[in-house]
């Protein structure tokens, strides 16, 4: 993932627009949420598939590589919505400005950005 160079503060005054933004970003998250639990209940039911079948069967081998893949996928979401601008990694709000600060690689709003100070990398 490219990260930007410089800190990046991302305001938005106009009320009605900060609501559009913020139920985008609950949308994301309950989107990403949903998927992450299709994932969990598709590695659940791979995994009790798998528990039937001896492993020298190549259906198990099958199995085990379909469960890898859901483990990928999720990682994958979860890192997405861990890293994405659509909530404050240090108080977990969704309705705040956010600040991206380079130094953490990650965002966060105004307020907890003001109270943690820099780290040089």
């Amino acid at each position: 993932m490219r990260y930007p160079k410089r800190e990046i503060t991302i305001r938005i005054k106009d009320p009605r627009l900060r609501k559009v933004r913020n139920e985008f970003r609950k949308l994301f998250w309950t989107a990403a949420e949903q998927k992450i639990m299709e994932f969990q209940r598709l590695i659940d039911s791979a995994t009790a598939s798998r528990s039937y079948w001896d492993s020298s069967d190549p259906l198990y081998t099958s199995l085990r590589y379909e469960d890898s893949l859901y483990h990928g996928e999720q990682e994958k979401l979860i890192i997405a919505q861990r890293d994405s601008i659509t909530w404050c990694s240090h108080c977990y709000s969704f309705e705040k400005d956010m600040v991206f600060r380079p130094a953490h690689t990650i965002w966060w709003c105004t307020e907890c950005s003001a109270k943690i100070p820099d780290i040089i990398p």
